[in-house]
């Protein structure tokens, strides 16, 4: 699948779209052509799509086929946010429809996210250390006791 830009707030483009495909409006197959373009945004898909929220759900129940089509939409919505986020951690250039060119470093803040998500197998986690020798903490079930180590 091709990269999907957000949709505007104005979702004619997209009803426009439907019809062009020849895509019968309150189907599940516009939904999900819905939610592709919107990606996996439900409300905005099912308002494309021309069907309310719970139906949109009740087909995720009763149609295991429907079901399918829409995991694989939610992967490709995620692969679509792992580009960005990798845009991010490369650095990019932008050119805007006015020819304006500005080039954004590369991202730290994604950085450190990618490796907190991505590389806990690495030793990227966040953890609490405890470093005051004089309390004992003992982790029994739920219940958290603390004593001094002097006593």
């Amino acid at each position: 699948m091709s990269e999907k830009t957000p949709l505007p707030s104005d979702t004619s483009d997209t009803k426009k779209e439907v019809a062009a495909l020849e895509i019968k409006r309150g189907t599940p197959e516009a939904m999900l052509f819905a939610l592709e373009r919107s990606n996996g945004i439900v409300t905005t898909a099912c308002k494309n799509a021309g069907i309310a929220r719970d139906t949109h759900y009740r087909w995720l129940k009763e149609n295991p086929e429907y079901k399918t089509a829409v995991d694989m939409a939610a992967e490709i919505a995620i692969d679509f946010v792992e580009s960005k986020l990798m845009a991010l951690i490369n650095g990019v250039t932008v050119e805007t429809e006015k020819g304006v060119v500005y080039k954004r470093p590369p991202d730290v803040a994604s950085v450190i996210f990618y490796l907190k998500t991505k590389a806990k197998h690495r030793g990227y986690v966040e953890r609490t250390e405890f470093v005051n020798t004089d309390v004992v903490i003992e982790i029994e079930g739920n219940v958290i006791t603390t004593s001094s180590s002097e006593g």
